[in-house]
Order: C-alpha cells, then structure tokens, then sequence
C-alpha cells in the first residue's frame, strides 16, 4: 500500500518488485499502459524492469492522473 508515501518513497518501494517472467520475449519497443499515474513510480519501475530485458523504445500511456 503507498497511499500514504511520498513520491521518492513510492519510487524507492517499487524498486525490484516488477520483474518480467522467465524466458519472455520482450520486443524493441513498448507501450506502458497504467489506470492511474499518482506520482510516476510504478511506470518507472515497469519501464526499469523492460529496459533491463532489452526494451530500447519504452513509452507509457495513462488514463487519469492524479492532481494536487
């Protein structure tokens, strides 16, 4: 739950958490599609997670983001 962190705790709590599946195929380029963009880290974890499985063009789209 990170309701209640800030936005550098957020990204420091997801650090390592999304991981791809062993033997996946991850293509060149990607589309991130997240519900909600709060404060970016969970994009950034997914975005770390396929850079590191040989993603080069990684891109995200968001349906609602929240304001402050």
């Amino acid at each position: 739950d990170q309701r209640e962190l800030g936005r550098r705790q957020r990204i420091d709590n997801m650090k390592g958490r999304l991981r791809l599946k062993e033997g996946t195929a991850v293509p060149k380029r990607v589309l991130v599609v997240d519900d909600v963009c709060t404060t970016g880290a969970t994009i950034y974890a997914a975005c770390s997670a396929l850079r590191d499985a040989g993603a080069e063009s990684i891109h995200a789209l968001t349906f609602a983001q929240v304001l402050d």
